[in-house]
């Protein structure tokens, strides 16, 4: 007797409508909705035993058109754990399932199979969402590749998926383009006040160790030590293409594999607020992006720090995107090892287009590369350059030929586009260090202007080595603006 499919008539399905009928129903906008209550752990199906548990309950749900809503009532003063005995659960309609918080109840896949399966087909006469609250999600596990093996925890085929005080940890897809080590949800996924935490993705292009989604909009929330491992599998906190991002800490997640980009997260349009990225990685040749990879991207208030890649031309320790607008934030202490690794801080730009960076507000320090034809040792951009009332400071590069301790300006792929236009700004202590290496603070082949601004103290070190506080063949406008105890040695 299958769950999955309870729109059949089968015993089984008779017996729960008769159950249905002692249940509660409340009316809600004309539709029939209804409560049900889960008075124990066990996970059993015996209409005859005078309990519901979570299987019994979300059948039920399944039967009755409209939003449902199933909440706990175990009885126990501590926390309490459903494990699962009988494979995943299967939800066909939209449902609410309000546990009594993260702490308090566990439903545990015991790695033998996933816990929700959530599958809705589109209807435009019925809601779609489902929530899941109040409950922590562990040890679910998946073996088969592509959709099939998609979301150790929860797959969910659904326009809108909520998930508020709500732990998914532990959990594991193995098989190649397997997305979702936690969680893989096809639609808008809402995650606030929750922790994504210890899942994993094992094969090629298995996207998304913490979590895969079409879009995110994410709250006050955590979401560490999560990894993917094979080539191509990108994000190894999450992977989705719209992101929204406030009050949020991605920290510990890590990427292992060749063209494996974003150790923390990857997405296509970026907006993050009151954030931090931080101690995330990458580990492969062309993977860039330690704390995440991205396209427009606009960071406000936040910290990416402690990032690092670690690999041929992987570049972006902190960051890399098409384009970055940084208002009040720190790009603090991030790195890239490895040859052509560019973008010790972050790299902009760099995939066949021309890329702006505006810093308004923002420090960019401590950050460095290491490895030959590595430069922006803070970060490199190939398109125009706008830094206001910032500091760029103790960032440095070392490798032959590497350019630009601070900044690095590279030619895009087209017509040379944009300049470096510094005002109000500070350009300190920043420093190369190798053969033929320039521009200890500046390294710009495009025009530099300074605008009310200092560049103090960089340096660089190496045979041939030039330009310790400026390197520009196009030209410097210096308006207003003190340029002193600069070095080259070498």
């Amino acid at each position: 007797m299958s769950l999955l499919r309870p729109w059949r008539r089968d015993p089984f399905l008779k017996q729960a409508e008769a159950r249905l009928r002692r249940l509660r129903f409340d009316p809600l906008e004309e539709r029939r909705v209804l409560a049900i209550v889960i008075d124990t752990e066990l996970d059993v199906v015996d209409l005859n035993d005078g309990l519901t548990s979570l299987r019994e309950a979300i059948f039920a749900a399944n039967t009755v058109p409209g939003v449902d809503e199933i909440v706990f009532e175990l009885g126990n003063e501590g926390p309490s754990t459903i494990a699962l005995t009988d494979g995943e659960l299967p939800i066909t309609e939209a449902l609410s399932i309000v546990g009594p918080g993260m702490d308090l109840l566990t439903i545990d896949g015991q790695h033998d199979s996933r816990l929700f399966r959530i599958d809705i087909p589109f209807d435009p006469d019925h809601e779609q969402a489902v929530a899941l609250s109040g409950l922590t999600l562990a040890n679910g596990a998946t073996t088969a590749p592509g959709q099939e093996g998609r979301g150790g925890a929860v797959f969910a085929f659904v326009s809108s998926l909520s998930l508020s005080d709500i732990r998914i940890s532990d959990s594991s897809t193995s098989g190649s383009s397997a997305y979702g080590g936690g969680v893989y949800s096809s639609g808008e996924i809402t995650i606030s006040s929750s922790v994504i935490s210890g899942n994993h993705t094992t094969g090629s292009g298995a996207l998304g160790g913490g979590f895969w989604a079409w879009s995110a909009t994410i709250s006050d929330s955590t979401i560490t030590g999560n990894a993917t491992l094979g080539g191509g599998a990108d994000g190894g906190g999450f992977h989705v293409r719209d992101l929204v991002m406030s009050g949020t800490t991605v920290s510990g997640n890590t990427t292992d594999g060749n063209l494996s980009d974003g150790g923390g997260f990857i997405s296509a349009n970026t907006t993050i607020v009151g954030s931090t990225i931080s101690q995330n990685h990458t580990t492969g040749d062309n993977a860039g992006g330690g704390g995440f990879y991205s396209g427009d991207t606009t960071l406000t208030d936040s910290l990416v720090g402690g990032n690092s890649t670690d690999g041929w031309r992987s570049g972006g320790g902190g960051f890399a995107s098409v384009s970055a607008s940084l208002v009040r934030t720190a790009v603090e202490g991030n790195q890239t090892k490895g040859d052509s690794s560019e973008g010790g801080g972050f790299v902009v730009g760099n995939f066949g287009v021309s890329g702006s960076v505006t810093l308004h507000e923002s420090i960019v320090s401590g950050n460095s590369t290491h490895g030959d034809a590595s430069g922006g040792g803070g970060f490199q951009a190939n398109g125009a350059v706008s830094v206001m009332r910032s500091t760029v400071s103790g960032n440095s590069t070392t490798g032959e030929a590497s350019r630009g301790g601070g900044i690095n300006r590279v030619l895009p792929p087209g017509p040379l586009d944009g300049a470096v236009v510094i005002r109000e700004s500070r350009v300190l202590g920043n420093s190369t260090h190798g053969r033929e290496s320039a521009g200890g603070g500046v390294s710009s082949m495009s025009l530099v202007e300074l605008h009310k601004s200092e560049v103090d103290g960089n340096s660089t070190h190496g045979t041939a080595s030039n330009g310790g506080g400026l390197s520009a063949p196009k030209g410097i406008g210096v308006f207003s603006s003190t340029i002193s105890n600069n070095s080259s040695n070498g």
